[in-house]
């Protein structure tokens, strides 16, 4: 079962993940977490309110660079480089992939 989902991207790509989500909420148990991928992006986002959005509907807004591991047996989606148990997708698909799992 998917246990996490890092959303990791530039500020155009959150606020197109933002948009593809419409305010949904990830699923009850799912870690969703969106990281920003540079402090300018970061502050880029905070202003266009794309991170105001994704807290709202319930995503956990980590500091580009943020360390985000998964547990032993745990599965996850992932915008950056895939470790095991992770899977590599484009921003707003993995965004939609903290709502269906």
């Amino acid at each position: 079962m998917l246990a996490q989902v890092l959303l990791a991207a530039n500020a155009d790509e959150l606020q197109a993940a933002a948009r593809a989500l419409a305010a949904r909420r990830p699923r009850p148990g799912l870690r969703a977490l969106a990281m920003p991928l540079t402090p300018e992006d970061y502050l880029e986002a905070g202003e266009a309110g794309t991170l105001s959005v994704l807290a709202a509907a319930g995503w956990i807004i980590l500091w580009p660079g943020t360390p985000a591991a998964l547990a032993q047996g745990e599965a996850g989606v992932t915008t950056l480089e895939a470790l095991a148990g992770e899977e590599r997708l484009p921003a707003a698909q993995a965004a939609l992939r903290a709502v269906t799992g």
